[in-house]
């Protein structure tokens, strides 16, 4: 069995010590990420893109049912409440 330095050796030759030194970086990158998504501080992308849809669809539910119409302080606030229930949302689905 090969070392990681002597595979890199033998594939990039004279920047073996480089390839070597950026292989070591991104495995420690991968293992980092890792243990964010153990500890859980990184929430799961599909869940994000989940209420982003959900709270974009009901914002342009909003829109499409005052189409035509002068936009409203109480239309404007909805939507704004809507954009700013993202971040709750977020937080209790991690």
């Amino acid at each position: 069995m090969f070392s990681t330095g002597q595979i890199a050796e033998m594939v990039f030759g004279d920047n073996a010590a480089q390839a070597a030194l950026e292989l070591t970086v991104a495995r420690k990158q991968q293992i980092d990420l890792d243990m964010q998504v153990t500890r859980r501080d990184r929430i799961p992308l599909d869940v994000v893109e989940q209420i982003n849809d959900t709270a974009l669809g009901n914002v342009a539910g909003l829109l499409k049912s005052h189409r035509g119409k002068a936009l409203d302080d109480t239309l404007i606030n909805d939507i704004f409440t809507e954009l700013r229930g993202v971040g709750a949302a977020i937080k209790v689905a991690s």
